[in-house]
């Protein structure tokens, strides 16, 4: 089977069949990328929170250089997709178009280690803890600002399952 993703359609084809559109809205940040193979569970992406959570903005606060979520989620040198480092559905919730998001604030080494990751908004308590788990999991390329700089961001994480 054969899987195609275009923005609002998924198209699903067997052998000797045409494809079949089947529509679907993909949240803010989401991005539809061509799959081969068996389906992808779900899709991870940096997600636009609520009015109900305030991120801190860009700057220095505390002592700690805080960045925009857009630039540390660019500096991100993981698959966050798949393998140990990907966010995990647990079977009571993997149902198609389930939308979930999070908001960690989440510090980064100037090696591009997180060195401290706090859940500001949850997700669900079914997955708190193990998308926690992997979010520490998580390398980034080191910050570059003259050298390389520890950073600190108020991050917002989305994931559909398909």
């Amino acid at each position: 089977m054969k899987r195609w993703l275009a923005p609002g359609l998924l198209l699903l084809a067997c052998a000797g069949t045409e494809p079949r559109p089947q529509r679907f809205v993909l949240p803010p940040g989401l991005v539809a990328v061509p799959v081969e193979g068996p389906p992808a569970p779900v899709a991870v992406a940096l997600a636009t929170p609520g009015p109900e959570v305030a991120l801190t903005p860009p700057g220095e606060v505390d002592g700690q250089l805080f960045i925009t979520a857009e630039e540390a989620w660019k500096l991100l040198a993981v698959d966050v997709q798949s393998g140990p480092t990907a966010l995990r559905v647990p079977p009571a919730l993997r149902r198609s178009g389930v939308y979930m998001w999070s908001v960690y604030r989440l510090c980064v080494t100037a090696a591009g280690v997180p060195s401290s990751v706090t859940m500001l908004k949850s997700a669900d308590k079914l997955v708190d803890q193990d998308w926690r788990a992997a979010i520490r999991r998580w390398r980034f390329t080191p910050l570059r600002r003259a050298a390389a700089t520890p950073f600190c961001s108020d991050l917002p994480v989305g994931l559909r399952v398909l």
